[in-house]
């Protein structure tokens, strides 16, 4: 389906169209979506909240793993489509939660970088409740089945190997690729297991889907046209 680029931002993102085809901490994440005091800034602005460039070229080149036959413009679209715009919302607007649950995910991700195993890491997970256990069945491996930025995490993954903490629109997560059915990854549905470390409810993950669909667009034209 082809996108126009001669219209509106809402349309170079394509979004609303229903096309289907390891992040690294920013110590200073209260101010990575404030607006620059000056200049253009390096990324999408999804209305007042900056999406740095460089953490959707870092997601694009993980993506592009899995979807070598893919462009790069399709890539970002995708990544913001399905789960990059909402988490920049979700972690902007509870920038102190996020903070500490992210440093809780990376407790989880010193044991298991130290040799503990992630079974053990999912017991303690379950007992300390953060959420219910997510289901552990086949899912489709792009961003529309598995979030943005854990379908990139999972591209660059094999079979027992874990990547984290993820930033994503439900908040921190570690993951476990335990199961990859096809060597060609753009086409093999994965098992994941997934320790989500939440910023915000359930209601706000909803909010932050919708705003991600209604609020105006600006920053990089490189990164708009999409």
């Amino acid at each position: 389906m082809a996108v126009r680029l001669t219209v509106g931002p809402d349309i170079l993102l394509g979004r609303g169209i229903p096309i289907i085809p390891l992040v690294t901490f920013r110590p200073l994440l209260l101010l990575s979506f404030l607006l620059p005091a000056c200049g253009k800034p390096e990324g999408i602005l999804i209305g007042d909240v900056l999406l740095p460039g460089n953490e959707l070229d870092e997601a694009v080149a993980e993506l592009g793993e899995g979807f070598p036959g893919t462009g790069n413009q399709t890539l970002r679209w995708q990544l913001l489509r399905f789960g990059m715009g909402a988490a920049a919302l979700i972690h902007h607007r509870f920038p102190e939660q996020s903070i500490q649950q992210r440093e809780l995910a990376q407790e989880y991700a010193n044991r298991l970088d130290a040799g503990t195993s992630f079974d053990s890491e999912e017991v303690r997970w379950e007992k300390e409740g953060h959420m219910a256990p997510l289901p552990q069945s086949p899912e489709s491996p792009n961003p529309f089945g598995l979030g943005a930025r854990v379908a990139a995490a999972t591209a660059t993954l094999e079979e027992g190997e874990w990547a984290g903490p993820l930033r994503t629109s439900r908040g921190w997560e570690v993951i476990h690729l335990h199961k990859r059915y096809d060597p060609v990854k753009s086409r093999s549905h994965v098992v994941l297991r997934r320790l989500v470390f939440p910023v915000g409810s359930q209601a706000d993950w909803i909010v932050a889907a919708d705003d991600w669909d209604r609020l105006p667009l600006s920053g990089d034209e490189d990164y708009l046209r999409a």
